[in-house]
Formats: C-alpha cells, sequence, structure tokens
C-alpha cells in the first residue's frame, strides 16, 4: 500500500481526539447556565457549573470524533442557510451573533449568549434560530422526518399551516406536550433571546426555527409566539442553580430527567447523580418484553438486513448498517424482529469496550 501505513482519516481521528482531549484540560471558557442548555436537568447543569466554578471535576465527556465532525458541519449548514436567505432581498438580516444578556447572578456573572438572526419586514420582525437535524428509520413513516411531521401535527398546540410550515400560539402547552426532549430545548433557547429586553426594544413579535434536514436537504419552519412565562422559568433556574452551587448544596437540585429515560441513559453526570445505578442499563430495561420477535415489514430494515448478509466480507458496511438497524430498534423499542424470510435478529445491549447497542442473529 503506497502511502503511510495508518488510514488518512484514522490520522484525522488521532488529531481531532487530541484536539479535545487538550480541550478538556485546560479551565472551562464558557458557563453552562446558557441559552443552548435551558432545557437541561436542574440537576445535571449543578453538576456542569459547579465543575466550571472549579468546584468539582467529574468523569469528562466521551470522545468521539464522528460526534466532533457533526458539530462542526452544524455551523456550517447554518452559515449556509442564512447565505440563502439574502437571496430573497425580501427583508433585512440583521443581529447575526448578536450578544445578548438575560439575567445578573452576582456582581461578576452574567448569563448571555449569541443569536444567529433577525428577521425584518416592514409590519413584522423575528428572531430566528437554524438548527440541522439527521433522520433514521421510522416504524410507521418514510423516515423520522416524516415522523415527526405527523407526531406534531397532532398536538392541539400545533396548527400545520403548509407541508413545512407549523405555528405555535401557546408555547408552554407546546413544551408540555412535546415528547422530543431535544427539539424542547431549542424552543427554550430560543425563546429566551426572544423575551430579552433587546429583542422587545426592537420589536420582535415572533420566533422561528429553521430545521435543516441532513440527508435530502428539505427545511422546515415553526413559528411561535415568544412567552415571557416560559423565560422566566428558565432564569428563575439558573438563579436557584447558582445559589445552591455556590451554597455547595448540588445534591438539592432537582432531578428532571427520570431514570429509565434517554436523556438521563446518556447524560455525562449520570454515575455521580445515581451512584452505583447503571442508567444506560435501566433505560435498556424499559423497552417491553416480548417473548415472540416482532415481524418487520419495514422495507428499508428488510432491505438492510439482506444488505448485511450478502456483505459478509465488508465489515465497515455491514457496521454502518447495523448502527442504522439498531437505532430503528431502539427507536421503536423492538428487542427481536424476524424477516420476512424467517432470520431473527436482536438488538443486545453491552457495556464493552464502551456501552453500545449490539445486532445479533438470534431465534
Amino acid at each position: 500500500m503506497l502511502g503511510p501505513q495508518k488510514g488518512y482519516i484514522d490520522i484525522l481521528d488521532e488529531a481531532l481526539i487530541e484536539k479535545k482531549k487538550q480541550e478538556q484540560s485546560e479551565p472551562q471558557r464558557f458557563n453552562p447556565l446558557r441559552p443552548s442548555s435551558a432545557g437541561y436537568c436542574e440537576r445535571a447543569l449543578g453538576y456542569a457549573y459547579n465543575e466550571y466554578l472549579g468546584n468539582a471535576q467529574y468523569p469528562p465527556e466521551e470522545i468521539n470524533p464522528d460526534s466532533i465532525r457533526l458539530l462542526e458541519l452544524g455551523h456550517s449548514i447554518e452559515y449556509s442557510f442564512i447565505k440563502q436567505l439574502q437571496y430573497t432581498k425580501l427583508f433585512q438580516i440583521k443581529y447575526k451573533q448578536q450578544a445578548v444578556t438575560f439575567v445578573q447572578l452576582d456582581e461578576k456573572t452574567l448569563i448571555e449568549g449569541s443569536i444567529d438572526l433577525c428577521l425584518y419586514f416592514e409590519e413584522h420582525r423575528c428572531i430566528a434560530d437554524v438548527k440541522s437535524k439527521g433522520t433514521r428509520f421510522s416504524w410507521y413513516r418514510g423516515d423520522s422526518w416524516e415522523q415527526t411531521d405527523a407526531d406534531i401535527t397532532e398536538w392541539s398546540s400545533v396548527k400545520r399551516v403548509n407541508d413545512r410550515l407549523y405555528w405555535i400560539e401557546d408555547l408552554d402547552l407546546f413544551l408540555k406536550q412535546c415528547n422530543d426532549p431535544w427539539m424542547a430545548d431549542n424552543f427554550y433557547q430560543l425563546n429566551l433571546y426572544a423575551c430579552t429586553d433587546f429583542m422587545k426594544e426592537r420589536g420582535v413579535d415572533h420566533a422561528v426555527l429553521f430545521y435543516y434536514e441532513k440527508n435530502k436537504s428539505r427545511l422546515r419552519e415553526i413559528r411561535f409566539k415568544p412567552s415571557d412565562d416560559v423565560a422566566k422559568k428558565t432564569t428563575n433556574k439558573f438563579i436557584k442553580i447558582h445559589s445552591k452551587v455556590i451554597a455547595k448544596d448540588v445534591d438539592v437540585l432537582k432531578r428532571e430527567s427520570e431514570l429509565g429515560s434517554v436523556r438521563c441513559s446518556y447524560c455525562r453526570f449520570a454515575s455521580v447523580c445515581r451512584p452505583g445505578i447503571d442508567s444506560q442499563k435501566a433505560y435498556f430495561e424499559t423497552w417491553p418484553e416480548r417473548e415472540n420477535p416482532i415481524d418487520v415489514i419495514d422495507e428499508a430494515i428488510i432491505k438492510a438486513c439482506n444488505l448485511i448478509k450478502g456483505n459478509s466480507r465488508f465489515i465497515e458496511a455491514n457496521e454502518v448498517l447495523e448502527t442504522q438497524i439498531t437505532i430503528w430498534m431502539e427507536q421503536n423499542k423492538i428487542k427481536k424482529m424476524r424477516l420476512p424470510d424467517g432470520e431473527v435478529y436482536e438488538c443486545k445491549f453491552l457495556k464493552t469496550p464502551k456501552p453500545h447497542l449490539e445486532l445479533r442473529r438470534s431465534k
């Protein structure tokens, strides 16, 4: 083989891991009490803030080169989308990456963040944020993007205007109905920005989240009316966390993510919050017990399984397919499935070399 004996991607991954390790060894530059974390568990934020103040050191976040690449790709997608908005020439784009403040915690600590952009019309002004999303298999729709469209339409808090536009009048009700904690995070964050004095002084009357789907470049627009009540609850939460951490009472903060939930299972602070409890195992055990395998009718899953059987020599291709299948099984909480040809596959939870789901032949 010509060239380096390592793969170029392996060299890249090593560099990314080393860069991340260096960042983890340095004092944190950014306060974890910020708009993007507004929807996070109160207790988890307390641990993160305690570490930020230098009072403790917790197990570091797992380093995954793919996640690093994914985060950087999100920034590029945001830049590209805002650039495309400028092509319309129908509205002004203002305050890109404008820093705004929310609450003063003490004489030295100010909570602030940077908005993505504002759109100015003659009669209306909105604050906007751009989010990118991947897609997964869906049990009853083409994929998880279409499944989200179907799910949110059923919520009384959401009005579907057309195939890509949704309106939310009552944000508080929406957040109670939303069963996706990561989606809820987006609304807590943008609402906090929208309710600042900076935005109110400039006549911003609504907010909009633009979702960009990375697989097929589909777009979704969700507008909502900002809620001062929701924003006040968020700032009060930050104030409470600050006061309890300063008083060294982190463990009295509320656990807002229940044991067995997907959010708790992948929380960096799970072992500190619930010593001696395997949170990922607890999540896996919430899947319904089924003695018999579930018959699969999803054509995409059947095709993926058949490809695995036909690609036995292509390990890398199999790993990609198996990841897609286990994600689909996890999403639908299916432990064991049977294909039309009678073959059975099982989704197993393994602890080594790191906690993960693995697809295995079964009976």
